[in-house]
């Protein structure tokens, strides 16, 4: 039963880095339309961001009381006698959906249909709030999808993110008309509170059901980074242990008479156990630099300082013709081509 705690400290690490996986994505999952939604509306700020700042004057995710509770409008844009009231959407797959709907319908086959709030009508309570402070200006509706395809027949300012510029350029707008005062009593009612934009986004969740979500993919983010943190330390610890035990002084002994060969470990016992046993000295027939070689039977060899011979002599250096060798019972030799010295 030995092998049960390595099986569990193999399986552990694996374990929670895949929980670890599968809670980072569930979390970002969970956060997804959130996501989608921050970046459709960024893709209209960088649309309209080309228009001419002095004329086009640009408000985004602004806040509105209206009839006791508060509405939330992506984009709004003043120039002239005319203020645009931009609604995003980033929804994906076919849309399809009549000015006149309650609701359109987004598909991605023919069984996934998700129905959604007409945007159209969506947008037609922000319009409502915008003409309540700016009664002097034109309100004109539009919708914007950044993502998708519409396939009912075309709306008027039902557009994709490409086509917004060019459209409100063709409007009729009167840019020498001054609205100051338009500006600043837009600016008098816009509720700019991060607490109140909090408690909107609240009371939306809890009305459409999704008050949950950004709780939970937040715990999940955060188990998950959690889960990755211990399961990369169980790694390291597991990894340094190996290491040590690796280079333990007893183990690199074990594999250092392991690596012996049989005839040289069985010439070290007989030395051991026999002082008198003489051991043979290794016959050099010629030098280089840094290098000596030895006859081997009726074959040469040539070893580096350094290396060992199959019978366990070391050689240590060889300067001037002379070879000094080191066996690993400890005896040491000078040998020369005239055979061993003195």
């Amino acid at each position: 039963m030995n092998f049960l705690p390595s099986i569990f400290d193999s399986v552990l690490p694996m374990a929670l880095f895949g929980l670890a996986v599968f809670l980072l994505v569930t979390g970002f999952k969970l956060y997804q339309p959130m996501l989608v939604g921050w970046f459709g509306e960024l893709v209209i700020k960088g649309e309209l961001s080309s228009l001419d700042a002095n004329q086009y004057i640009q408000f985004h995710d602004v806040l509105l009381p209206i009839d006791g509770e508060t509405t939330q409008i992506d984009h709004v844009l003043i120039v002239g006698d005319t203020c645009f009231v931009i609604e995003t959407k980033a929804y994906a797959g076919w849309i399809y959906g009549k000015a006149h709907d309650k609701t359109w319908l987004q598909t991605f086959n023919k069984r996934a249909k998700f129905p959604f709030q007409n945007p159209i009508r969506q947008n037609h309570k922000h319009i409502l709030a915008i003409k309540s402070c700016l009664k002097d200006l034109k309100v004109h509706g539009i919708v914007v999808f950044t993502r998708g395809k519409l396939k009912s027949p075309r709306i008027d300012g039902v557009l994709y993110a490409k086509e917004l510029k060019q459209y409100i350029l063709k409007q009729d707008v009167d840019k020498s008309f001054n609205n100051k005062s338009a500006l600043q009593a837009l600016q008098n009612v816009m509720i700019t509170d991060k607490a109140d934009h909090k408690a909107h986004v609240l009371r939306l969740q809890k009305k459409h059901g999704g008050r949950w979500r950004t709780p939970v993919a937040k715990t999940f983010i955060l188990a998950s980074i959690v889960m990755f943190i211990i399961a990369s330390n169980i790694h390291v610890s597991k990894s340094s242990h190996e290491v040590k035990q690796a280079y333990a002084p007893e183990r690199i002994q074990a594999q250092f008479h392991a690596a012996v060969p049989t005839q040289v470990s069985q010439r070290v016992q007989q030395v051991a156990t026999k002082k008198s046993v003489p051991l043979a000295a290794p016959v050099v027939k010629g030098f280089a630099k840094g290098k000596v070689m030895l006859a081997a039977g009726n074959d040469y060899k040539m070893i580096r300082v350094g290396q060992t011979t199959h019978d366990g002599w070391t050689l240590q250096a060889s300067e001037n013709n002379t070879a000094m060798f080191t066996h690993i019972s400890g005896q040491k030799v000078k040998v020369s081509l005239r055979g061993v010295e003195k």
